[in-house]
């Protein structure tokens, strides 16, 4: 009974990773702002942004990578080096957690019933924590506290 029982065993501990590209819709709090958006993360780590809401900035378009970050907005597109970004700009914490956890850069993982959750440092020092359902593998939610700075994702799929 116990060879039969010890079969259904499987270790969500190695096997539960960070999908390397995904869709999801995103609800952000960062402070006082708030947006919701459609959030495209690729395998090159290139993180997208079309904010859905407040009005005012819907269809504003925000695309962070490793080098620069590149805001479009009513036909107007602006690129900036990623240096000059602000390290408390959404899109940029946003970027630093996923890819940190996807990478295991600075990140430990533990797994909680039916929840894994992925701690770590981004490389300008705000911890995270990002959580994953261990059913089926979608993201539930991010947070920074010390950057007042969360996300919860639904409507997510891998690619």
């Amino acid at each position: 009974m116990l060879l039969c029982c010890g079969c259904q065993y499987r270790d969500f501990q190695n096997t539960l990773t960070v999908p390397q590209a995904f869709f999801a819709t995103a609800d952000i709090t960062h402070g006082a702002f708030t947006c919701k958006a459609k959030l495209t993360f690729e395998e090159n780590g290139t993180t997208s942004f079309e904010l859905l809401s407040p009005e005012t900035l819907k269809t504003l378009t925000v695309t962070q990578t490793t080098d620069s970050c590149v805001f479009s907005f009513l036909g107007l597109e602006v690129k900036t080096p990623e240096a000059l970004l602000p390290d408390t700009a959404f899109a940029k914490l946003l970027y630093a957690a996923l890819c940190g956890a996807r990478d295991g850069t600075r990140c430990v993982k533990t797994v909680n019933g039916d929840i894994a959750t992925y701690s770590g440092m981004t490389e300008a020092g705000d911890t995270y924590s990002l959580t994953q359902s261990r059913e089926d593998g979608s993201l539930l939610s991010l947070t920074m506290d010390g950057q007042n700075f969360k996300v919860t994702f639904s409507e997510f799929q891998t690619p």
